[in-house]
């Protein structure tokens, strides 16, 4: 048997232990280089997450390592297994592994898995080409800062929503920074929604005729009450509503979707095209065992990009 170290989610805390591996031969073992850190083990650690496993299990929804026995021995690559990435090692089925470029980084890669494919299909979905106004929030984000320069490729003329200590972070993008403090007045032909709620209905309401509203995150509002999934039910109520008026030709037109990643069949394309694409985050660097730290950062807003953990 082998020996694994692991972050395992216990409610409310983190606990670095040590741990069998019972080698399953059928299976991939990846020695993990470089695991991300995203607001969703936030809600997993205090068992609020829409598909909240049981406790204890280790949190980790994406990671980047190299394959040391079985298929693929000698590759590094990158998967979305959505738990189990906060180890050493993980043994994942060869058919779920990315090829990671050569050249590329760990932690650069690691923070374009889950935070890239969201955002390359949020800009596919919503049709961003060149002329438009995108509103993007939180910009200075992992997934926001993604959001943000693919929207700049396509020729869009981009707002970015952050503090203004992360307005100089988003400027560099090619992006307009805005305070999201403050009231947000913008006219725009897309927008890109993290938070949910009555911010969501604000952000539908800044949309041109014609315009598309992408909500994919509910970032307000309580989260210590009530099943984990309403906020998303009502999320997808509102998204029902509004499609439902822009089919009765009334809403101006305006379209609205929900989005939420999954690693389909079409991940591993929509993976490759977003590590040949040149899109980049800063990362900050943590090692696992300060997974903890890591996590408390990346809830206050400290840092600017993606928190990833190195075993």
């Amino acid at each position: 048997m082998k020996v694994e170290q692991v972050v395992m989610v216990e409610k409310g805390r983190l606990a670095t232990r040590e741990v069998e591996l019972t080698r399953d031969p059928a299976k991939a073992l990846v020695r993990v280089e470089a695991a991300g850190v995203s607001a969703g083990d936030g809600e997993l650690l205090q068992g609020r997450f829409y598909n909240q496993p049981k406790f204890p299990f280790v949190s980790g929804y994406d990671l980047v390592g190299t394959v040391v026995e079985g298929p693929l021995a000698g590759q590094r690559v990158a998967a979305m297994p959505r738990t189990g990435s906060w180890s050493s090692l993980v043994q994942l089925d060869p058919a779920t592994l990315v090829p990671v470029p050569d050249g590329l980084d760990p932690a650069d890669a690691v923070a374009l898995v889950t935070n890239g494919v969201t955002a390359l299909r949020m800009i596919e979905l919503a049709k961003v080409r060149a002329g438009q106004t995108v509103l993007v929030h939180g910009a200075s984000g992992g997934v926001g800062m993604l959001l943000t320069q693919l929207a700049v490729q396509r020729g869009a003329s981009v707002v970015g929503t952050a503090s203004p200590a992360k307005h100089e972070a988003v400027r560099a993008l090619g992006a307009t920074p805005v305070d999201y403090h403050g009231e947000v007045r913008v006219a725009a032909d897309v927008i890109f929604d993290h938070l949910g709620g009555k911010h969501l209905v604000a952000s539908y309401g800044l949309l041109n005729r014609g315009g598309t509203v992408v909500a994919y995150g509910n970032d307000s509002g309580d989260k210590t009450s009530g099943p984990p999934i309403l906020p998303f039910l009502v999320i997808a109520g509102r998204v029902a509503v509004w499609q439902a008026r822009r089919v009765l030709g009334l809403g101006r037109g305006r379209r609205a979707y929900l989005f939420n990643v999954k690693p389909d069949k079409q991940f591993a394309e929509d993976l490759g095209t977003v590590f040949a694409s040149g899109i980049r985050v800063p990362v900050v660097r943590y090692p696992l065992k300060e997974a903890e730290t890591a996590l408390r950062e990346h809830l206050g807003r400290k840092i600017t990009g993606k928190p990833v953990l190195i075993p």
